[in-house]
């Protein structure tokens, strides 16, 4: 079990296929590779049977568990296989360097180190611009972590998918700037609320991903260019005057009260503009998060997840996520 994320573009090897066999496709690769460097031993377990015979549980796109041998999964992947090499080489996306090198995965159980990571990197609410404290408040108020304490041992045994009984707490009472934007105080932010919200961004917009990459450290922006951001992403509304459709009636996707002669029409958040300064600014921003010695995998895991984000990003990409 796992937490997947894709990154999706129009390529040779994502044409007409879901980001689940997307995803499968990748999968098969690792299986195999893993299979073969334990190749001795899965002989030894399978008596009179050739590497290719081997049987094993595979989960298809839609989710269903079949059975299958170990040669029709390398049929699969030795038909892409070429092909993935020469799309992948030097694809943007291709944020593992590697064939379908778009997909990864932070991996169940979520260990206790890596909720510890998040409460001890996660940016010091009195180091954060006005629009950034905004981020974490409204993100407070959606995910109160409670679907993801009801995933611990405690509640779920051999089952569960964190490690930790209990969540990471990190106090953010009493924070002066708080008060500045006249945001009540939030007493605490937990582990369990922040993988909530990644459970929850099954399609996460470039806000979020930006919101993430900044709130762990994993970009530079200066203040201005991240209240910027906010702006540009931010919906936009103007008045218009309704016009009647072939009915009599009139099409909106706003309800209109009775009498008014004016209607609101989102006009954003999104224009040539607007994209082109989101790229300025991308391009002044600097990833600056790197792998150090002594991470842990789960670490090292969702730092990669943060650079997929990132590419995302730059790249103005989708992110598909499953998990």
């Amino acid at each position: 079990m796992a937490f997947d994320y894709l990154l999706r573009k129009e390529c040779v090897i994502q044409q007409g296929r879901s980001a689940m066999e997307i995803m499968g496709l990748s999968k098969n690769r690792d299986m195999l590779g893993y299979f073969k460097q334990n190749e001795e031993d899965i002989l030894k377990k399978n008596p009179g049977k050739t590497w290719d015979q081997v049987e094993v549980t595979h989960q298809q796109p839609d989710g269903s568990i079949v059975k299958t041998t170990l040669g029709e999964i390398a049929a699969k992947w030795n038909e892409i296989e070429p092909v993935a090499d020469s799309e992948c080489a030097n694809c943007r996306l291709n944020f593992r360097r590697r064939p379908i090198g778009c997909f990864s995965a932070i991996t169940y159980p979520i260990r206790a180190e890596l909720e510890q990571w998040w409460m001890d990197h996660f940016t010091p609410p009195q180091e954060a611009p006005s629009v950034i404290l905004s981020f974490i408040h409204d993100f407070m108020n959606e995910a109160t972590g409670e679907r993801v304490d009801a995933q611990r041992p405690d509640e779920l045994g051999e089952q569960a998918i964190l490690e930790s009984p209990e969540s990471c707490r990190r106090a953010l009472k009493d924070v002066h700037a708080w008060r500045i934007i006249n945001l009540p105080d939030p007493e605490e932010i937990t582990s369990s609320q922040i993988l909530e919200l990644l459970w929850d961004s099954t399609s996460p917009g470039r806000l979020l991903l930006w919101g993430f990459c900044l709130e762990f450290g994993a970009i530079q922006a200066s203040p201005e260019d991240c209240e910027r951001v906010v702006e540009l992403m931010t919906p936009r509304f103007e008045d218009v005057l309704p016009t009647p459709n072939a009915d009599g009636g009139i099409t909106s996707n706003i309800d209109i009260a009775p009498g008014n002669t004016l209607m609101r029409r989102q006009c954003g958040p999104y224009n040539a503009e607007d994209e082109a300064e989101f790229n300025a600014i991308l391009k002044r921003a600097e990833f600056v998060m790197r792998s150090e010695e002594g991470d842990a995998e789960s670490v090292w895991r969702f730092k990669m997840f943060l650079y997929a984000c990132w590419i995302a990003l730059a790249t103005g990409s989708s992110m598909v996520a499953d998990g």
